[in-house]
């Protein structure tokens, strides 16, 4: 049988508009709060309280982002390219979706449960509903899944491919 892959985990999945989100928001604090040379460089000790307030909230929110998106590196992509994971191959069955704004997917594989919602936070790992235009929709479906297992149990899909 012939297979089209669908999703791989790897760097290309990168948020990387979320990684440097706090230095977007400290470009935007500069601007504000900056050099004005209207009011003799600074604009007053004030101003340049605020400024260094905003730069340390900004700062919060780029280690919190480039920790989030190591956390998530590590725990998909890193056994993926190490080779550590798990393949299942096989037709879809008991697929649901449930939920309404934050759609969740639901099935196994030759009995290996999947779930996942469309709303992940994670771009290392497939969470498209198939309600959303995902490529897993229906039961019956021939699948190719590579997947990791994390702490909680939870199968994570980190290479998808659908028969042709």
């Amino acid at each position: 049988m012939s297979y089209q892959l669908i999703f791989e985990t790897g760097m290309a999945q990168t948020k990387w508009f979320d990684v440097f989100l706090g230095l977007i928001f400290f470009a935007v604090f500069a601007a504000a709060f900056g050099a004005n040379p209207k009011n003799g460089g600074y604009g007053g000790m004030w101003k340049v309280k605020k400024f260094w307030l905003g730069a340390g909230v900004c700062l919060a929110v780029e280690l919190a982002a480039l920790g989030l998106t190591y956390r998530d590196y590590k725990a998909y992509v890193v056994p993926y390219e190490a080779g550590q994971y798990r393949s299942v191959e096989g037709a879809v069955a008991d697929y649901t979706v449930s939920g309404s704004a934050e759609k969740e997917d639901s099935f196994t594989v030759n009995g290996v449960a999947f779930s996942y919602k469309t709303n992940s936070g994670s771009n290392y790992r497939y969470h498209l509903s198939g309600a959303g235009g995902g490529a897993v929709s229906a039961d019956g479906q021939q699948v190719r899944i590579g997947y990791v297992t994390g702490g909680d149990g939870v199968n994570s899909i980190v290479k998808l491919e659908v028969a042709k």
